[in-house]
């Protein structure tokens, strides 16, 4: 990527986007990252790497004046509300999805970018049915609020940069993880849990999952701000190999020496808006930026365990 160009990145605090920042400023790229104040540690965290703009909300002016201040060549768009169950809004998840994707392009409009990429979700698509990877032109009839609002999105970002001639790719991501991700997700509570010798609860880890570890989904998103070809489109961001959950956590126990015995399968229900199987096609992308995976999971979670702990 371009590091002559100016970045700016919406929801830099998350986990994605923090890691994004980071990697930019590092190359040399001038990073501009309009934030809400809630985070402290993140945006502290920030301001040793980017040129941090507090918004008290995004859909007022001072998003426009942060937009003012970057003049950016290249928007990643991040922020979003809702991939955590806990504390999901049904207006905050339709706000923060769905206004912001529109609010962004009407900033954008008229801009010379040369490009704006966007963090779609597999939680947009409809199930697949098992053992079959789930392609970009699977529908798209998800199953939970946060999917819905997020297949929006993306349908409202396509139309919008579309008629306003925005430079516009989606990247529909499939299970990133890695340092920094929220605690109470899958590899972070294990970890956590078997590093003080306590238990975790976990469903039947039956579930069949696509992870990617957040330096290839980093690299990825650097490529898909490199897209040539006309107003970009929706591609998938994911490793293309199935792996069951329990597999997943049996391999933290391994790594870190832990009796399997601490994880209780079974011992939670699932949700009633999952799908058994999340695996996505890849061949898309690849084919598009001779884009593919470099971190396998085992050396992925080798990575995390001192994040951890």
């Amino acid at each position: 990527m371009d590091c002559n160009g100016k970045v700016l990145i919406t929801g830099a605090t998350g986990f994605i986007g923090s890691a994004l920042a980071v990697r930019l400023a590092n190359l040399g790229c001038e990073v501009h990252c309009p934030v809400r104040p809630k985070n402290t540690e993140r945006i502290n965290q920030l301001k040793k790497y980017c040129k941090v703009h507090i918004v008290d909300n995004y859909f007022q002016t001072l998003f426009e004046e942060a937009w003012a201040k970057a003049s950016p060549d290249y928007v990643f768009h991040l922020a979003s509300e809702g991939v955590l169950v806990k504390g999901r809004s049904e207006a905050t998840i339709e706000q923060t999805n769905v206004d912001l994707m529109e609010r962004v392009l009407q900033v954008a409009k008229g801009k010379n970018l040369r490009r704006l990429v966007y963090t779609g979700s597999c939680s947009e698509y409809a199930p697949q049915d098992f053992g079959q990877l789930i392609s970009e032109e699977h529908p798209t009839e998800p199953q939970s609020l946060y999917g819905r609002a997020k297949a929006e999105a993306t349908q409202r970002g396509v139309a919008l940069a579309k008629k306003w001639s925005i430079p516009f790719v989606s990247l529909r991501l499939f299970g990133a993880y890695g340092p920094g991700e929220a605690s109470e997700r899958l590899i972070p509570h294990i970890i956590t849990q078997l590093s003080r010798g306590e238990s975790a609860n976990l469903t039947s880890g039956d579930q069949m999952r696509d992870f990617l570890y957040i330096d290839d989904v980093i690299s990825g998103l650097l490529l898909a701000a490199q897209i040539k070809q006309g107003l970009g489109g929706i591609y998938n961001l994911c490793s293309g190999t199935p792996r069951t959950v329990r597999s997943v956590g049996e391999t933290v126990a391994r790594i870190m020496k832990k009796d399997q015995g601490f994880l209780k399968w079974g011992a939670i229900p699932h949700r009633k808006d999952e799908s058994q199987w999340i695996v996505g096609d890849n061949a898309k992308f690849k084919e598009l930026t001779n884009w593919t995976p470099q971190v396998t999971l085992e050396v992925g979670i080798q990575k995390m365990i001192p994040f951890y702990t």
